[in-house]
């Protein structure tokens, strides 16, 4: 009679366990069918779902924070990506912290493309693309500039989605809607005077630089060819020795055709021989005259303030604390400054407006070699590195 009732037990147990099992799968079902039924439909049908199910593009892709492939912004991309390295309190040796204005000087004074170069393919312990290479490369260049414009430089930073195609489009019908002029040539010596100078002078201690009118150093760069020559000038170069070329010397606001130039003439007074090249010249000036003239006439007077930032941005690869260059006062260095500053405020505003070379050999070319500053920028960058040196203005 034990062993019957156990038996009916038993069964009952197994059918509860059973049944249970049954509900649970059925509540399982359910909850799916209900979490998917707002997303896809069966494609037949023709409710507003089925619909959007036909029509859902094969490849829509987004990225992690459901931004489309190539539209991230710069700010976007380095919270994500560019801070674990380059965060303001980082400390992976040798990478530029963001805001750190000292970190980023020498980098921005390579140029944009040498910066953008590096970190598309790598650079030393820098991945290609910080590691993140589903970027694209106007991704990666809104993060640069993003960082630079945060650490003392002014970047152009590219547009995102349709934005981008206005200006390209506006500048195209204008060009289709514009009469070819036929300009006369550009000179080089000017363009060697206000940019190149200051690298290529013919008493520079820079290490590998070819010097202007030291025919030894030239020569083996002549022998490569005269389009050779261009490429590294415009797109920059690093030689096997060490030097380094940034793209157009680090002055993006020059034409391709003043880069042309300047080598010209820098190789035609180094023993070489190369035509002079048409293009550009006074027309391709006249815009660029009558932006600087605008700018200087309208700037209002700059802040020291501003002075540290072009000093950081620009200056400082000549006139920081430890340059090695001969004859250039280094900041916060008072004995280099003090025979300066003894000559006068508007002496020190002239030789860095309009260019001055000592009787000692020291060379400082006009606006430091960047004339898209105004004057008043300059003079703001003077008093900066005076005030810091000993001076009082």
């Amino acid at each position: 009679m034990n062993q019957l009732n156990n038996n009916k037990a038993q069964g009952s147990a197994l059918t509860t366990l059973l049944g249970g099992i049954v509900i649970l799968l059925a509540v399982l079902f359910f909850l799916v069918k209900l979490a998917t039924s707002g997303y896809y439909s069966d494609v037949e049908e023709s409710t507003q779902s089925a619909t959007e199910t036909r029509i859902t593009p094969v490849g829509k892709v987004t990225q992690g924070d459901g931004v489309a492939v190539g539209q991230r912004t710069g700010d976007k991309i380095f919270e994500k990506i560019c801070i674990q390295c380059h965060a303001a309190d980082s400390n992976v040796p040798n990478a530029p912290k963001i805001t750190n204005n000292s970190d980023w000087a020498p980098r921005i004074a390579q140029g944009f493309e040498a910066m953008f170069n590096k970190a598309l393919n790598g650079f030393n312990a820098m991945p290609a693309k910080g590691g993140a290479a589903d970027l694209t490369d106007d991704e990666l260049k809104r993060a640069i500039a993003h960082m630079v414009n945060q650490s003392g430089g002014k970047f152009e930073v590219p547009a995102v989605g349709d934005a981008a195609a206005a200006p390209a489009a506006d500048k195209t019908a204008a060009s289709e809607s514009s009469p070819a002029v036929s300009a006369p040539a550009i000179d080089g010596q000017k363009v060697f005077e206000s940019a190149c100078m200051a690298c290529h002078n013919a008493n520079s201690a820079i290490p590998n630089v070819p010097r202007i009118t030291n025919n030894g150093d030239w020569a083996p760069r002549i022998k490569q060819g005269k389009e050779t020559l261009f490429k590294h000038a415009i797109e920059g170069f690093t030689g096997k020795e060490g030097g380094v070329m940034p793209p157009k010397g680090g002055n993006p606001s020059l034409s391709d055709d003043e880069v042309k130039a300047a080598v010209i003439y820098m190789v035609n007074q180094s023993g070489g021989k190369l035509e002079e090249s048409a293009g550009g010249g006074a027309a391709a000036a006249a815009p660029s005259a009558a932006k600087k003239a605008t700018k200087s006439e309208s700037s209002p007077a700059v802040s020291e303030a501003e002075g540290k930032k072009i000093f950081e941005s620009i200056c400082m690869v000549c006139h920081n604390a430890n340059s090695v260059i001969p004859n250039v006062p280094k900041i916060t260095n008072n004995a280099d400054w003090a025979p300066r500053i003894k000559q006068g405020k508007e002496t020190l505003f002239k030789h860095a407006i309009e260019g001055f070379t000592g009787k000692q050999g020291g060379v400082m070319p006009p606006k430091g070699g960047n004339s898209s500053l105004s004057d008043d920028e300059v003079k703001a960058a003077v008093t900066y590195m005076v005030n810091q040196s000993g001076g009082k203005i």
